[in-house]
């Protein structure tokens, strides 16, 4: 009977150091489960055709892996853009201010044997953008007819600049997670970038 005790008892050593690091990583991919939004607004003039500026506020929430299979993750772009579009008369643009919101699912595998570094999949015959029509009638006089078009015009220059970011947070590096779980930071590639996020 002592003999049986002392081999539960050594498999039971065996097995709680692998117990432990079991829980310790499920501990470590659990961090970033939830809702975070970017501390700084992103300058995305560059992206944005036409642009005198604009700028992204980013979101992204992550939901728990079942089982083997992957996690899911949205991102949200708000944007704030001020363009200057063709008018009717040849050679004048009119100054034009809109919101629009962007989002996008997909999921998160983790890279490699760690929660470190993930590779965001987004799905991108997804990507649904809301341009604000109420906020690009209030400073340009457009016509119905002209705002639906301008509407239009403004939603493909702002999934666009969607399409960037989202290809940017394709493979996000070293995510670090504060230990009261209310903030993050992790890093992009191309260029290099630390970002850091706040929970929501």
């Amino acid at each position: 009977k002592m003999k049986t005790m002392k081999k539960i008892g050594n498999l039971a050593a065996l097995l709680l150091p692998g117990l432990a690091l079991l829980s310790s990583c499920t501990d470590k991919k659990a961090d970033f489960i939830g809702e975070w939004k970017a501390v700084k607004p992103v300058n995305v003039a560059a992206e944005v055709a036409g642009a005198e500026s604009a700028s992204e506020e980013i979101t992204l929430a992550f939901s728990e892996a079942q089982g083997n299979s992957a996690g899911k993750v949205e991102m949200t772009g708000k944007f704030k853009v001020s363009v200057a579009l063709p008018s009717d008369s040849a050679a004048a643009h009119v100054p034009v201010n809109f919101t629009a919101d962007a989002r996008c699912g997909g999921s998160w595998t983790p890279e490699g044997d760690d929660y470190d570094d993930l590779l965001l999949a987004f799905d991108y015959d997804a990507i649904t953008v809301t341009v604000d029509k109420n906020s690009l009638s209030a400073g340009a006089n457009l016509s119905p007819e002209q705002l639906s078009t301008t509407a239009e015009l403004c939603r493909m220059k702002v999934e666009n600049a969607f399409r960037s970011t989202l290809s940017r947070y394709s493979v996000v590096d070293d995510v670090e997670v504060s230990k009261d779980r209310q903030s993050m930071n992790l890093e992009l590639k191309n260029p290099k970038e630390k970002v850091y996020f706040t929970r929501r």
